[in-house]
């Protein structure tokens, strides 16, 4: 079992799949969130990661810094996924537009948007723009991802 963990390649196909998997699985989940507030950049993160590791797995080093490094980039990739989580919105586009469906008996019009919204402590935070019509009118609402509040604009 110490031949396995001491073999090189067997470490960098280690960490290839878990930057793989880590960047898959940002990639989708950014999509579901429409990549809100750069929600996409942690798939690459990850990927960056993993051209690190082969170039300094690679490079001539002693054992200990290489054993060092592989931990190091696997931690990495690890918090790449923790921040993502971390980071994300609770609300998908869908369940956005859901909740104003079911809220406001809408219609929804149109394909997916993202607005500008700044929060009270002046940092820029984007929110889902929905449209839709209802009894004929046509009614624009702004959707917060993180609290789910909702607010029409006129």
């Amino acid at each position: 079992m110490r031949m396995i963990l001491d073999n090189l390649y067997f470490k960098l196909i280690l960490i290839l799949i878990v930057t793989c998997t880590v960047s898959i699985y940002s990639y989708t989940n950014a999509n579901l969130y429409q990549n809100i507030n750069g929600l996409k950049q942690y798939s690459v993160y990850s990927l960056i990661i993993l051209i690190i590791a082969g170039i300094l797995l690679f490079s001539k080093t002693n054992s200990l810094n290489i054993k060092i490094l592989y931990w190091v980039l696997m931690l990495l990739s690890i918090g790449c996924l923790i921040i993502y989580n971390y980071e994300k919105p609770e609300y998908t586009y869908k369940e956005a537009v859901n909740l104003i469906k079911d809220k406001e008996n809408l219609d929804i019009i149109n394909k997916p948007q993202i607005n500008m919204h700044t929060k009270k402590d002046n940092q820029l935070y984007e929110i889902y723009k929905i449209v839709g019509k209802s009894k004929g009118t046509v009614k624009t609402f702004s959707f917060d991802p993180y609290t789910g509040e909702i607010y029409e604009i006129k």
